[in-house]
C-alpha cells in the first residue's frame, strides 16, 4: 500500500467490480446461465481446471457447469477478501471463495478455494477476460 488515496474514478472502478463479482456468485448459484455469460467478455475465458473442469471459452464451459452443478439442490458462493488493482482499462484481481453446496438428497459439500482474475472495462461496464478457479480445500458434512 502506498498510502496514496484512490482517486475517485478507481473507487468508482472497484465497486463496478465488486458488483461483477457479486453477479459471478450470483449466476452460479441460480444457474443463471445467461447472467454467466454476460460478466464475461466475447472472448472471456473461465478455467476450472482445478477442480478437474475445462478451461476455455465461456460458451464451452457453461455446459460442464451445468453438469457439475445438477447433483446439488442448493450451492452458495461467498466471495470475500477481494484484492483488485485497476491499471486504466484493465485490472487484476484475487478473492477467496466459500462455498457449501447441498447434495441433492444427502450432506453438505463445503469448499474453500480462491480465483484469479483480469478484467476488461468494456461499454457495457467490467466484464472478467479470463477467471481461473483454485481449489484449496473441500469437506462433506
Amino acid at each position: 500500500m502506498t498510502g496514496v488515496p484512490p482517486s475517485p474514478d478507481v473507487l468508482a472502478d472497484l465497486a463496478a467490480i465488486d458488483e461483477l463479482l457479486a453477479r459471478y456468485a450470483r449466476a452460479v448459484d441460480t444457474r443463471d446461465w445467461a447472467l454467466f455469460r454476460e460478466v464475461f467478455t466475447e472472448d472471456g475465458v473461465a478455467d476450472y481446471s482445478a477442480l478437474d473442469g475445462p478451461r476455455g471459452p465461456v460458451a464451452e464451459v457453461v455446459p460442464w457447469l451445468e453438469a457439475a452443478l445438477a447433483g446439488f439442490s442448493a450451492s452458495q458462493h461467498l466471495i470475500t477478501n477481494r484484492e483488485v488493482a485497476v491499471d486504466g482499462d484493465a485490472a487484476t484481481g484475487r478473492c477467496s471463495l466459500f462455498n457449501p453446496m447441498v447434495l441433492a438428497g444427502g450432506p453438505v459439500m463445503l469448499v474453500g478455494g480462491a480465483y484469479t482474475d483480469r478484467f476488461a472495462r468494456t461499454a457495457a461496464g467490467w466484464r472478467f477476460t479470463e477467471r481461473v478457479a483454485h481449489l484449496v480445500w473441500s469437506t462433506t458434512l
